[in-house]
């Protein structure tokens, strides 16, 4: 009766093939599935009477095709894409938010000299003067907005990138568990094709959102490593978490764990780049920015008098954390130089100028030191106040004081009025704190126009539009043309992961081009196929009949 069981064995065979080459029609659109093909080979002979007889065909397994070069480097390519998408779309948020051609700080530098310019041919006009002060407000207003929204921009980061470790742990968790369930049905004999389509979907998904390497385990088994650590080893998954440092610095660690991550890669590797890297360095742009505003507006006012002429009181802007610490240590935002200031007394009534000159040393000189330097000079009174870290400078009456210096004195080579706020036009250390002196807010007339205080001199008013063509800053660019070369170098970064990320988009095709050529599923060659195992099935079964007629027509001898 052999003959019956070849039969049915290629009976038996050709319906597990029609069951593959079913299967992979129905997944032939599903994300990750890998064609499988039927193993046959022929069933093991046997001797009769010194002669071998075929027993036909056996299944021998199901193979999933798959090229193991190509899936490494889908999941590699998957990390580069990843990463230069998060960092593309940080880029390109934080180019809408600082080139709004009509309200960035650019513009409102623009409108501020302007707006001197104007002053210039209206020197007397209250109105001029204010749309000046105005400006400067505005200009302090948009540094300030800007500060603010990279501020936010930082925190929509924070906020992916905890979403993404969010998406992370139950990745790893659901890699482990298919881990455990491949091994479980290696070790019985299975054939877990699906359960490894599945895991590959998934490191796939993963290595998009972490960069990961893939190692191979025994019984089928990967192991996962990220940051010099093992995200999934058989069937066991490290969970993360999100930190931050003293110093607000985002770190991934293990949960429970102090010990950082070095995350690369995909996109949180992305994200992190852009947060604790490109960020920064563009606030600090900004900072550069606003300081050197200040102290380059702050050096041409405090040296100047505006039409109301000398002073008779004013109390520094720019607070001290102590008094009694040395300026260079107590939280001043920007510290005074080695060098003098030129503190010139008035006398009203006879036109007398006395001018002294005080040595200054942030090194060796606290508030303190500096207010007691200043209440020697004679008609002049100085308080210290230790509580708000102010020091406020009083003429006595009939006197009017100023720090114009002469032609021979320098006013102030220390720096020492705009590091305190002392008849300042701006105050505040950064683009976040920058702001108008509230003196110059409540009273515009204080706007120091004049170098020499007499009626209908503009020198310090021409010194102040002179700084637009200046070359201010370290790289030897105007202030405008700083900005502008800020926003030159956000459209770079943009254009640079632009291109990047279209690079890795045709890379990320080609790949799954070459995978769908050895792993994709074909439906006309599928039905070639199911066709050739239809036809070996009626072969089989015409086989079995015309046996079961030959036996028949035997048992029928009698």
């Amino acid at each position: 009766m052999m003959q019956f069981s070849i039969g049915v064995s290629a009976l038996q065979a050709s319906q597990r093939a029609m069951d593959v080459l079913g299967n992979n029609i129905a997944n032939a659109n599903t994300p990750g599935y890998h064609r499988q093909v039927v193993q046959l080979s022929t069933a093991t002979p046997v001797r009769l009477d010194k002669l071998s007889f075929g027993r036909g065909v056996e299944v021998t397994g199901v193979q999933r095709l798959v090229n193991e070069h190509i899936e490494e480097s889908q999941i590699r390519q998957a990390g580069q894409t990843g990463t230069s998408a998060s960092q593309l779309s940080v880029a390109t948020q934080l180019e809408s938010r600082l080139s709004n051609e009509k309200a960035s700080p650019g513009a409102q530098l623009e409108t501020l000299f302007n707006r001197l310019e104007q002053l210039s041919s209206q020197l007397n006009s209250s109105p001029s003067r204010k749309l000046a002060v105005a400006a400067a407000d505005q200009l302090a207003l948009e540094l300030n907005s800007s500060a603010t929204d990279l501020i936010h921009l930082r925190d929509d980061v924070d906020q992916s990138i905890s979403a993404l470790v969010t998406e992370i742990n139950p990745l790893t968790q659901q890699i482990a568990l298919l881990n455990a369930e491949i091994a479980k049905q290696g070790t019985s004999g299975g054939s877990p094709n699906d359960l490894m389509d599945q895991r590959a979907q998934a490191i796939q998904q993963l290595s998009q959102k972490i960069g990961v390497e893939v190692l191979k385990g025994n019984q089928g088994q990967v192991t996962l490593l990220s940051g010099g650590a093992p995200l999934v080893v058989a069937g066991r998954a490290l969970s993360l978490e999100v930190a931050h440092d003293a110093d607000n610095r985002v770190s991934i660690r293990p949960a429970g764990s102090s010990t950082d991550l070095e995350i690369e890669g995909g996109q949180l590797g992305g994200y992190l780049v852009a947060r604790d890297q490109t960020l920064p360095r563009y606030q600090e742009r900004l900072d550069d920015l606003a300081r050197a505003i200040s102290t380059a507006f702050n050096s041409v006012q405090t040296t100047g008098v505006g039409v109301a002429g000398a002073f008779t009181n004013l109390t520094s802007q720019q607070a001290v954390r102590d008094v009694t610490q040395k300026l260079n240590v107590t939280g001043l935002p920007t510290i005074p130089k080695v060098g003098t200031v030129t503190v010139a007394v008035n006398n009203v009534t006879t036109g007398e100028r006395t001018l002294t000159a005080i040595n200054i040393d942030p090194t060796l000189q606290s508030l303190n030191d500096v207010g007691n330097a200043f209440a020697a000079i004679p008609n002049l009174q100085v308080f210290v106040n230790s509580q708000a870290g102010t020091m406020s400078l009083t003429s006595a009456p009939g006197f009017t004081f100023d720090f114009r210096g002469d032609e021979t004195t320098p006013a102030d080579s220390a720096g020492l009025l705009s590091s305190l706020g002392i008849n300042s036009l701006f105050v505040g250390g950064d683009a976040a704190t920058l702001k108008v002196s509230r003196d110059l807010l409540g009273n515009a007339d204080r706007l120091a126009t004049s170098g020499s205080g007499q009626p209908g001199d503009s020198g310090n008013l021409q010194r102040l539009v002179a700084l637009r063509d200046a070359p201010l800053m370290p790289n030897g660019t105007t202030l405008s043309g700083d900005f502008l070369q800020t926003l030159a170098d956000i459209g770079a970064d943009v254009q640079g992961l632009t291109q990047q990320q279209d690079t890795n988009q045709v890379l990320s095709e080609r790949l799954e081009q070459q995978r769908q050529s050895v792993s994709g599923v074909d439906s006309n060659e599928e039905m070639v196929n199911l066709l050739k195992y239809q036809r070996m099935f009626q072969i089989a079964s015409k086989y079995i009949n015309v046996l079961n007629d030959a036996y028949n027509e035997l048992l029928s001898i009698r």
